[in-house]
């Protein structure tokens, strides 16, 4: 069975609602994944050509950009040729919101709302939407949820901050330690026959998590992969409940050693998608492990730090050129994200344009004293590889880097730390203590907090001044390695 039979097999599970039962948008979708790929560069070409045409002309920003350059909008008719035009920054977009805004939207599309990023490397900035980019969303996650083979009729739950997670019918939030039911999947039980779906906010305690999904029995999740972690610990480091037969990950970076960790604990692979608040639903993973860009949505580009195309194989920064949102154009829109470009055609038999695995944030490091990303690696990793039945005394952890470049490796822990795994880490530690050394100590914590975003937040720098603020620990000060 071919890539084409398989995923038509899996797309018959989608059973479309009597009064959507000519609603072709999802064949579509299917269709694209497998066009020719010469056929998909001319799509490719013609929508980025379309996006420029308009923003040229009709948002303010880049009406002043290309007259700035003294280039037409014709001087861009392929991918490419985008090169000509810097890249958008996140402070270009904070500090020249009101003139990317169009004033004026074409025939048929309406504004309906804006969308903020996480802010967990800055600044949240925010991004108006057609209804059209926003409905693009959520027919998207039909896509993602096919190619992770769920079953649409079985349960799923959602983990998310309070503010992303479904409200109540009257439109109020959910408390800590109460959960959310639906009796559809939320977005796509619109439009398809399918099981219920829960929510719990990502504040919950983590025991009373682990008990909300003992007793709904979900057969999916999705959430951030810091909280998969977290339920193994919660839960004597086993699985939080059998029923679970996907987790999807989603807003954070899966760091190898994490994947491994949580594959080999809940006995399913993680699945994972990408996107950007700014922009939609960017890429999904598939199983050959390359994210493939929903090109209905964006055109993604990896470069160096001079804006060249990175070569297969090297890791560059992700640029986004948002499609499908004539509010407010994005184009070359630097995410902050790091990933490996890839070339030639994937194993999985799609034809989608791909990158590899994300590497996490250049922003997260950058001004930060040498060695820093080395020694964030050495925590996580020495963490993510101990024993899972030595690690039922932790519950949270965050590493915390200070001015003097010292380091904080912070513990939220129901029992004491044991003197086996104190050692583990310094051991792991001493090979990355650098010259002038920078020294680590651990300590126990009463809590740690996530960022506002309500992701969970395992490395902390007081360099970064601008959104760490409130997230800066108070408690101890750092002292001397092995204390």
């Amino acid at each position: 069975m071919d890539a084409l039979e398989r995923e038509l097999r899996q797309h018959r599970l989608w059973t479309l609602k009597p009064e959507f039962a000519r609603f072709r948008v999802y064949d579509e979708l299917l269709e694209n994944e497998f066009r020719a790929p010469a056929e998909q560069a001319v799509r490719m070409a013609r929508a980025v050509r379309g996006m420029v045409s308009f923003a040229a002309a009709s948002s303010p920003f880049y009406t002043a950009l290309f007259k700035r350059l003294a280039l037409t909008a014709g001087d861009i008719e392929e991918p490419g040729d985008l090169a000509r035009l810097p890249t958008l920054t996140k402070h270009d977009l904070l500090e020249s919101a009101s003139e990317l805004l169009v004033p004026r939207l074409p025939p048929g599309e309406k504004l309906h709302k804006a969308t903020k990023s996480s802010g967990t490397t800055g600044r949240p900035v925010a991004v108006m939407h057609t209804v059209n980019s926003t409905v693009m969303f959520g027919l998207l996650r039909q896509r993602t949820a096919r190619w992770h083979e769920l079953d649409p009729m079985q349960s799923r739950i959602d983990v998310r901050p309070r503010f992303d997670i479904f409200r109540r019918p009257d439109g109020s939030t959910i408390a800590d330690g109460e959960y959310t039911s639906l009796p559809q999947w939320h977005y796509l039980g619109l439009h398809f026959h399918t099981g219920p779906e829960y929510g719990i906010n990502v504040s919950t305690p983590m025991e009373r998590q682990v008990e909300i999904l003992q007793r709904l029995r979900p057969a999916y999740a999705t959430s951030f992969p810091g909280v998969f972690e977290e339920w193994l610990l919660a839960n004597s480091g086993r699985k939080p409940v059998d029923s679970l037969q996907a987790i999807i990950g989603i807003g954070a970076q899966l760091t190898p050693s994490l994947r491994a960790r949580l594959e080999a604990s809940y006995g399913t692979p993680v699945h994972m998608s990408y996107g950007l608040n700014e922009i939609g639903k960017v890429a999904t993973r598939c199983k050959a492990g390359r994210y493939h860009v929903n090109t209905e949505q964006c055109l993604v580009q990896i470069v160096r730090d001079d804006g060249s195309p990175c070569a297969p194989g090297e890791v560059g920064r992700v640029l986004v050129t948002g499609l499908n949102n004539a509010a407010m154009p994005l184009i070359r829109y630097d995410t902050g994200d790091l990933a490996e470009a890839v070339d030639g055609p994937c194993p999985c038999g799609r034809t989608l344009p791909s990158f590899g695995d994300i590497a996490g944030r250049y922003r997260s490091y950058a001004g930060l004293p040498a060695g820093s990303r080395e020694r964030v690696r050495a925590v996580r990793v020495a963490i993510e590889a101990y024993p899972p039945d030595g690690l039922t005394f932790l519950r949270r952890y965050q590493l915390h880097q200070d001015l003097q470049d010292r380091y904080m490796l912070r513990l939220r822990t129901v029992s004491p730390v044991p003197d086996a795994f104190r050692r583990h880490v310094l051991k792991a530690w001493e090979p990355v203590l650098g010259s002038p050394p920078s020294p680590l100590a651990i300590v126990e914590v009463d809590e740690i907090a996530a960022a506002p975003s309500g992701k969970l937040i395992d490395f902390l720098s007081d360099f970064h001044t601008d959104w760490s603020l409130a997230l800066r620990p108070t408690a101890q000060a750092p002292v001397p390695a092995g204390t």
